[in-house]
C-alpha cells in the first residue's frame, strides 16, 4: 500500500522543513514548493492527497493556488496556513482577496491556536474522504 502524499507550499525553508518532519512522522510522503509556480509544476507531475499552502507567496497567493487546484483536482483538500497575527485579520484578508464567486462550492473552516498567531484555513470541496483526510492530517 502506498503512502499518502502531501504538497507543502511555503516560501520559508524552516516552515517547509517543520511541516515535512511533522507529516513524515504521520507517515505521509511530502513534496515541497517555494512558490505558486513550483506548486503548479508538482501538481502537474504527481497526484496528491493533501496540499498545505501559505497564504502569501513570492509569486502569488495561496488563494490563487486553491483556485488552480479546484479547477484541476477538485477532490484535493487544501489547508492554508497564515501568520496574519489574529484570526480576525486573517478573515478580513480572505474577504478582501477571495470573492465568493471565485471558490464555488468551497466552505471555509477557520481555526487558530490559543495565541491567534497562526490561522489554519481549510478549503473543503465537499468530498467526504477529502475532508476526512484533511482533518486527520492537519489536526
Amino acid at each position: 500500500m502506498s503512502r499518502q502524499r502531501a504538497l507543502i507550499v511555503d516560501d520559508e525553508p524552516d516552515i517547509r522543513e517543520l511541516l515535512e518532519i511533522t507529516l513524515g512522522r504521520m507517515k505521509l510522503d511530502t513534496r515541497s514548493a517555494r512558490n505558486v509556480k513550483e506548486a503548479r509544476d508538482w501538481l502537474a507531475r504527481e497526484p496528491f492527497d493533501l496540499c498545505l499552502t501559505d497564504m502569501r507567496l513570492p509569486d502569488g497567493t495561496g488563494l490563487e493556488l486553491v483556485q488552480h487546484i479546484q479547477q484541476r483536482a477538485p477532490n484535493l483538500p487544501v489547508a492554508m496556513i497564515t501568520a496574519y497575527g489574529s484570526l480576525e485579520t486573517a478573515i478580513n484578508a480572505l474577504k478582501a482577496e477571495l470573492p465568493a464567486a471565485n471558490v464555488e462550492g468551497a466552505q471555509l473552516r477557520l481555526s487558530a491556536p490559543d495565541s491567534d498567531a497562526v490561522a489554519l484555513i481549510r478549503f473543503d470541496t465537499g468530498h467526504p474522504a477529502s475532508a476526512h483526510s484533511a482533518t486527520r492530517a492537519c489536526s
